[in-house]
């Protein structure tokens, strides 16, 4: 008995991709533990255009890797994965900052392009505190550059930057949540419950930050956003990799030239009697 068909598609590869895709959003991953399932979403193509079409109306990514396939926020219609309207209902006035984090754990983790092997194992709080202010400085100290760059690829960092500096490093009492320790671990608690990264705490304020696997395969999703390489390249410091964006800009508009005035006529004024000199105690004392 031929198999029913949905337009040209086997309605089994239909129900394939619907039962994948309520894996991703119930799991958020699909794993080597359900085998069958894997490798329909990694190689069967009726299965793909399905999801395909559930990732557009959904506005999610799809993440396929070699033994794993992750769901993610699309990052080509959002800030790193994230809709800044979704960030600010979770962090308000700490909005900029937390979005300043998420792209310098980014930088750092995979600042050599390589997704699968991060490089370093784990990031401190305080170590990442540090990089984060020397870069943030940095970007503000080039503004000329930060706002080409924003212009060009239709993003912001020298706000996000700008409102980093302004923050206290390390605060007691009721002015602690406005501090830089505390935004970088609302940002890891953050993206602790998305799966991204594991925490791990060590003495005081400090803790260790380690890369999931989901991590690495949402990095290697937003490599191929340029708003995301621009901003890294911007923090990096690389001229070189700057230049395809800061060449993008449009040129600033040069003043139109004032037309030429007359020269205006002075009247001659009588002859007074010289003054006398005087003494001037920052300058010539004959003058």
């Amino acid at each position: 008995m031929p198999e029913h068909t949905t337009d040209t598609l086997p309605i089994g590869a239909v129900r394939t991709a619907l039962r994948a895709f309520r894996r991703l959003l119930t799991q958020g991953q699909i794993t080597e533990r359900d085998p069958e399932l894997l490798n329909a979403v990694l190689a069967d193509a009726r299965v793909g255009e399905v999801l395909a079409v559930l990732e557009e109306e959904f506005e999610v990514r799809i993440l396929r890797g070699r033994s794993r396939v992750d769901l993610s926020p699309d990052p080509d219609n959002r800030e790193l994965g994230y809709r800044l309207t979704d960030l600010r209902d979770r962090f308000g006035d700490r909005t900029g900052s937390a979005y300043l984090v998420m792209l310098g754990l980014l930088a750092l983790f995979f600042r050599s392009g390589n997704f699968r092997v991060p490089d370093y194992d784990y990031v401190e709080v305080f170590d990442l505190e540090e990089y984060l202010t020397r870069k943030a400085r940095a970007v503000v100290e080039r503004q000329g550059e930060a706002r080409a760059v924003e212009e060009a690829v239709g993003t912001r960092v020298f706000e996000p930057c700008r409102e980093w500096l302004s923050r206290e490093k390390y605060k007691q009492g009721p002015g602690y949540r406005s501090t830089r320790y505390s935004v970088i671990k609302a940002v890891v608690g953050f993206l602790a419950e998305q799966g991204l990264v594991h925490r791990e705490a060590t003495v005081g304020e400090n803790e260790r930050i380690y890369p999931t696997d989901k991590l690495k395969a949402q990095a290697e999703a937003l490599a191929l956003d340029e708003r995301y390489a621009a901003m890294a390249a911007l923090l990096s410091g690389d001229g070189e990799a700057l230049e395809p964006w800061a060449s993008r800009a449009e040129p600033a508009e040069e003043p139109e030239p004032e037309p030429p005035r007359r020269p205006r006529r002075r009247r001659r004024k009588a002859a007074a009697d010289p003054k006398p000199k005087v003494l001037d105690l920052f300058g010539d004392p004959t003058r």
